[in-house]
């Protein structure tokens, strides 16, 4: 029964948080969306895996599902890739996002025009020689049969490892490009999924490592490999429980804000004249914020400020970058921790939540994060030394 249960478990989870995205209906944001249509095609996987682990005797039926298989597992990466790239455009896809799908369509139509031609009989004859005594059966070079072990099997798995590198990679870097849109336009980070996106990243790091690890496993004894991939089974099921527990979370995509970014600079804006910077734009923009102390605003930003200065965000942003060399985020943030470092030594009595409220941060635990980054010490050592100092 727990058997039965761990090897069912990633469809079981697919399952479960396809339904509730289902419910949300229309509120589901396009990224999640793509992530629903990842864990239909994973849970559909994860059902002829279990089959093909607890073992089959009827080889006709596997080769069938092999065909089914090598489609929608080759395309499983892809929507990953599809999800990540949803963050941070809101444009259609064209064809350089529809190609990362080339491998499912050629793994996949290969394997089921090999089959097609051998026919059900010498399919079935060959995946038994697969599955039963693959190490001591070679198939004559050429022949139907050779070229499928060849294409549908061996590189299967090449394409695999050749997805996962480059999705892998991809992602990585798009998470990066999504946090540092953010911190062009806003001066809190909380509440805009920043921190989702990382869970769903480390969680698609530990596939790759289940990925490797029931890859490498075919190299074990029956007995062992037979334990593997109950490990592999469960290990699948609670990673796609939590990242898609963190999508379900997410409220709030880039797109749109970074695709503005980029349209905008296509736009026939006009270069800086620094002159009308430093004599106009940057008096202005000093008395907001050190004057007005608009960085006190929690909610405050690039586009708030722009409009105040009778301006647009692409010059306040560049105006940022080449006065100060940090971003708007990092820009008010530091503002801000100056602010809350000056009422720490007026008011050592204060709490860390009302300092950090009092300085412009939404939450206390980011206050503690900035804090620790910028000074080297947490808020409660420094404020023990603004005390020892007074004393």
């Amino acid at each position: 029964m727990l058997k039965t249960a761990a090897i069912l478990l990633p469809s079981f989870v697919a399952l479960f948080w396809v339904a509730l995205f289902l419910i949300n209906g229309k509120e589901n944001s396009r990224p999640q969306r793509i992530w629903m249509l990842f864990l239909l095609f994973i849970g559909v996987c994860s059902q002829i895996w279990s089959v093909f682990y607890t073992g089959i005797e009827d080889y006709s039926f596997y080769y069938k599902l092999d065909i089914v298989d090598a489609f929608l597992s080759l395309s499983i990466l892809p929507l990953v890739y599809f999800y990540f790239w949803s963050l941070t455009h809101d444009g259609p896809m064209g064809w350089k996002q529809y190609a990362c799908f080339l491998p499912a369509l050629l793994i996949g139509g290969c394997t089921a025009l090999f089959y097609g031609l051998m026919g059900d009989e010498q399919s079935t004859d060959f995946v038994r020689h697969m599955v039963e005594s693959r190490e001591n059966y070679v198939f004559p070079t050429g022949s139907l049969p050779w070229a499928l072990s060849l294409i549908g099997w061996e590189g299967y798995y090449l394409f695999i490892l050749g997805q996962v590198v480059v999705i892998m990679s991809y992602s990585t870097l798009n998470a990066i490009r999504y946090r540092r849109g953010l911190k062009h336009y806003f001066s809190n980070l909380d509440e805009k999924a920043v921190e989702n996106n990382r869970a769903v990243l480390i969680g698609l790091y530990v596939l790759l490592l289940l990925t490797l690890l029931i890859y490498g496993s075919r190299i074990l004894s029956p007995e062992k490999y037979f334990s593997v991939k109950y490990i592999f089974m469960v290990g699948v099921g609670v990673t796609l429980y939590f990242m898609s527990y963190y999508v379900y979370k997410l409220r709030f995509t880039a797109g749109d804000i970074i695709l503005a970014m980029e349209e905008e600079t296509k736009e026939a804006i006009p270069p800086i004249d620094l002159h009308d910077v430093y004599t106009e734009i940057l008096p202005q923009f000093t008395h907001l914020i050190d004057e007005e102390q608009i960085f006190l605003q929690p909610h405050i930003t690039l586009e708030e400020i722009a409009r105040q200065l009778n301006s647009n965000r692409t010059y306040i942003s560049r105006l940022i970058n080449e006065e100060f060399q940090m971003s708007f985020y990092d820009y008010i943030n530091g503002k801000r921790l100056a602010y809350a470092k000056a009422l720490i030594t007026q008011n050592p009595q204060y709490t860390r939540d009302e300092i950090a409220h009092a300085s412009g941060f939404l939450h206390a635990q980011n206050f503690s994060r900035v804090f620790k980054q910028q000074t080297g010490l947490t808020f409660s050592e420094w404020r023990k030394n603004v005390v020892a100092n007074e004393g």
